[in-house]
């Protein structure tokens, strides 16, 4: 019974924030209760969201069910944009772009330099390593593919257009 008391108001407060989203109100009070403070992501957010509605085909509940189709069709207003949130992403995506481009003026710096004392120092075991460690695992020409590609590829694949 005490629960009872309490679910009206929160459900009350629910219709009353579907209804201020649907006539596309700017301030929305979802702290009115603890039920829409918990919803505010679902309701008139960027998630997708369902809702359910429990009728019953009895006559002896008819008010119930018809207030329960008004409940439902009030929900039924509010427009979700579901969005996939990956703001990480791209802040990663653009930190190894910055790496990716301090490492390519390293790399051109010391072959610029060309450092004829490594290359006389080394043995041909140790240039071997040297060469198959800087030019990665064998490839074919035709699938080389420059990092910056490599990097749109994986925007692509993600779905980020930056």
């Amino acid at each position: 019974m005490q629960e009872s008391i309490h679910i009206h108001p929160s459900l009350s407060t629910l219709r009353n924030v579907i209804d201020t989203l649907f006539r596309l109100q700017h301030h929305i009070l979802y702290r009115d209760s603890s039920l829409t403070y918990l919803l505010k992501n679902s309701l008139g957010g960027d998630v997708k969201a369902y809702m359910f509605a429990t009728i019953s085909p009895l006559s002896t509940v008819i008010n119930e069910t018809i207030n329960t189709l008004r409940y439902a069709g009030f929900a039924t207003k509010i427009t979700n944009v579901p969005q996939i949130k990956t703001p990480h992403l791209r802040y990663k995506i653009d930190e190894l772009r910055e790496e990716n481009a301090r490492l390519k003026q390293k790399l051109f710096l010391v072959k610029s330099k060309s450092m004829p004392s490594i290359h006389s120092t080394t043995s041909t075991n140790s240039k071997t390593l040297l060469t198959s460690f800087y030019s990665g695992p064998p490839v074919s020409s035709e699938k080389q593919i420059d990092d910056d590609e490599k990097l749109d590829i994986v925007d692509e694949e993600v779905g980020l257009s930056i």
